[in-house]
């Protein structure tokens, strides 16, 4: 699949729904940020002093800034990071000016520096990095015997810090997942403090736990997705919290006030779905016995969340196409047209446009929904995420049933992880 920068142009041509606020056509839509299977990475290099090194191009990037003067030490750590997992990028500096530099760049999501650099040492270079962007993790390295300075460094905001022993290398890794995990949390967590719970299922933002790379792209480019009225289409195997994701969407944005209406295209009759979606008139079929608005009215200037879009009749599918080209849908039964203003947000558990081209769904209606596609990873390629989702678990059982469960032990952890 090609998605983001790849699709631009065919985007820009066959889509002609709302557009990002700040853009002037598709291509604006920061495509950087937007998943884009397949694509070309940029090309590694030097730069006024900046090493940029990228990981596997088939995944959505973590980057990771590692500020380091000696070439030894800083070519051991970014090979140990780039091994983290597929999509990790890393950009290292030998230089505290050239580190707040590379700061300005806002996917930048951690720091592993040293305290002892050619411009700044010690205190100075915690400060300066936490002033320029205080919720990036910092993580310190320090030369053996200087735990004392790596303590210090914690009390003025380092999430953690290593000592340089001969296999360090090994221990960062971990260390930059728990601080990544810790400061994603903490940002959903505020972000979502007095969030009601959604969907009457007791599931607030709060569930959306994300150490690892893909997720915490994915919760990256929720916001941006929150932010736009583009559609948005949603794929990932079942289980991996699409309808979660597509609330997170609605609730992040301008519409969080308006409906969130959700509807199974798979659950229903071909008949019953157009009715549910599009309404219909009073003797349009048999028990039709008063008008009924469809979904897409109902929700107002709100969401409508199609989950299994990729199972929709061609009849529906056309009727969505209609919906998404001029804003307006025609009841089963109407002999006229109503105009609607809610955004589209749809999921599949299919590779949407691979049945498109392969004619088993409409290939306009598939690039109208996915000007803005997110990809949720399998929980099996996520790993470091389920210590946190079996916390959230555990905490909102032993709500339900007002009891302590005592958690999970290691081991247990370990089988879960294996």
């Amino acid at each position: 699949m090609h998605f983001g920068l790849a699709n631009g142009a065919r985007c820009t041509a066959a889509c002609r729904g709302p557009r990002h606020p700040r853009a002037r056509s598709f291509e604006d839509i920061d495509s950087a940020h937007l998943f884009s299977y397949g694509r070309v990475p940029p090309a590694a290099g030097r730069k006024g002093g900046i090493d940029v090194m990228d990981g596997h191009p088939d995944w959505p990037q973590l980057h990771i800034l590692v500020v380091e003067d000696d070439p030894h030490h800083a070519a051991s750590m970014r090979q140990a990071l780039m091994r983290m997992e597929p999509g990790v990028r890393v950009t290292t500096v030998d230089r505290l000016g050239r580190a707040l530099v590379a700061l300005r760049d806002p996917a930048i999501g951690c720091v592993v520096t040293d305290l002892r650099l050619p411009d700044a040492a010690d205190a100075r270079i915690v400060r300066a990095l936490r002033a320029a962007r205080r919720e990036v993790p910092i993580i310190v390295a320090t030369g053996t015997g200087s735990e004392e300075l790596a303590v210090a460094a914690m009390k003025l905001g380092a999430a953690d810090y290593l000592s340089k022993h001969p296999r360090y290398v090994e221990q960062l890794p971990i260390l930059v997942r728990e601080a990544l995990g810790r400061s994603v949390l903490a940002g959903v967590d505020a972000a979502g403090a007095d969030a009601a719970p959604l969907a009457g299922d007791g599931v607030s933002e709060q569930s959306l736990i994300a150490t690892t790379a893909g997720i915490r792209a994915v919760l990256g480019l929720v916001d941006r997705a929150a932010r736009s009225a583009v559609p948005v289409l949603i794929e990932g195997e079942t289980g991996t919290g699409k309808e979660l994701i597509a609330r997170a969407v609605h609730r992040r944005g301008p519409r969080r006030d308006a409906p969130f209406l959700v509807q199974n295209c798979a659950a229903i009759s071909e008949s019953l779905l157009e009715s549910e979606l599009f309404g219909h008139v009073r003797g349009a079929f048999t028990g039709a016995d008063r008008d009924r608005r469809g979904l897409f009215e109902e929700a107002g200037d709100g969401t409508v969340f199609l989950d299994e879009v990729g199972e929709a009749p061609p009849s529906v599918q056309g009727k969505l196409l209609r919906v998404l080209q001029h804003e307006e849908v025609k009841a089963v039964g109407a002999d006229r047209v109503r105009q609607v203003r809610a955004r589209i947000v749809a999921a599949t558990n299919r590779p949407l446009e691979a049945e498109a081209r392969a004619g088993r769904f409409r290939l306009d209606l598939y690039y109208r929904l996915a000007v803005l596609p997110l990809r949720i990873p399998p929980l099996r390629h996520r790993a470091a995420d389920i210590p946190g989702l079996i916390g959230d678990f555990l905490r909102r059982f032993e709500a339900r049933e007002g009891r302590e469960t005592g958690g999970f032990d290691g081991d247990a952890l370990r089988v879960l992880q294996a």
